[in-house]
């Protein structure tokens, strides 16, 4: 589940580059994520907002300065933290990883499939409303989230933030190596 390149020329001639009606998301602060920012500011993206787990990442690219314009390259940068895996529709369970069990397909003492989370269908949830409130905050309730989502960090919470965040037919890529 990655994406190299090194060809970083294909970032700066992909033919969805970000317009100055588009908002763009990069998730993850360190060279890659600074590098593709740059990129969407230079082609005048209309938002450009940032995810890392980092700390000392977070701080560096709030002070990431254009060298063209004088600003600041990021309209808006977040640390993220774990998302968490307890349930929303029961608060008082955690999830569990579906592994399988020793109960037979129709057997009456097994737990219903429909009510069953897992710890990914958990963390989507919680994804999507720490996003709701980030777009809330940035003014994008409107457009419904971002027109285009580069993952650079390689954090699985990050790509599932990544996914929340993009819009009905946004762009996601992922531009990372995942640990597996």
């Amino acid at each position: 589940m990655s994406s190299c390149s090194s060809d970083f020329g294909h970032l700066a001639s992909h033919p969805s580059l970000p317009t100055v009606t588009q908002a763009d998301r990069t998730s993850g602060c360190g060279p890659i994520g600074l590098i593709t920012a740059a990129v969407a500011h230079a082609y005048s993206a209309r938002k450009i907002i940032g995810i890392d787990n980092s700390p000392f990442r977070v701080d560096f690219a709030k002070k990431y300065i254009s060298p063209l314009t004088g600003k600041p390259i990021f309209d808006a940068v977040y640390l993220n933290t774990d998302l968490p895996t307890d349930s929303l529709k029961h608060p008082t369970k955690s999830a569990t990883p579906h592994v399988g069990t020793d109960t037979e397909v129709g057997d009456p003492t097994a737990e219903n499939d429909d009510d069953h989370e897992t710890v990914g269908d958990i963390k989507w949830e919680h994804a999507k409303l720490r996003v709701q409130g980030w777009v809330k905050e940035l003014g994008l309730e409107d457009e419904e989230g971002v027109d285009r989502v580069v993952e650079a960090s390689g954090a699985e919470d990050c790509m599932l933030l990544g996914i929340a965040f993009a819009k009905q037919g946004g762009t996601c890529t992922s531009f990372t190596m995942f640990q597996c």
